[in-house]
């Protein structure tokens, strides 16, 4: 464990979920190739077709059904949501010089926008209006 943020260190060797990843880009690109009727016909991918055609028009309002993983896919532990502790909250806070860095930071953090929403964000995408302040990113507060 990392002492200061309490995370823990990378192993070694490539993560269940990056394993995953780029099973599936190497699967994307065969079936996109295949559809266009170019280049090899067979994805060298295993892929369970029992779980691609129950979950293809699954009803959110129903719990998903379980199946095993497809050969090649790891098993990945949910994780919990990524943070900071309070303490390098506030080393943050205390470090930023002008208020105007600390409410652009708050609001990039309340909004729960993602990273690359955030970089196209400009002054009229903010909406003012009302006690609370939101950022609008396509077409959603």
């Amino acid at each position: 464990m990392n002492p200061r943020t309490g995370k823990t260190y990378l192993r070694a060797g490539y993560a269940p979920a990056t394993i995953n990843h780029n099973l599936t880009v190497v699967s994307s690109f065969y079936a996109f190739h295949r559809r266009h009727n170019r280049g090899p016909l067979v994805n060298p991918v295993p892929e369970s077709a029992a779980q691609r055609r129950a979950l293809a028009h699954h009803d959110p309002e129903m719990p998903t059904p379980q199946f095993r993983r497809a050969r090649l896919r790891q098993r990945v532990r949910s994780a919990d949501p990524r943070a900071i502790p309070d303490n390098l909250w506030d080393e943050l806070f205390r470090a930023m010089t002008h208020d105007q860095d600390r409410a652009a930071v708050l609001l990039y953090v309340s909004s729960g926008s993602r990273a690359g929403e955030l970089l196209g964000v400009a002054p009229n995408d903010i909406d003012w209006s009302g006690q609370q302040i939101y950022v609008v990113t396509k077409g959603r507060p």
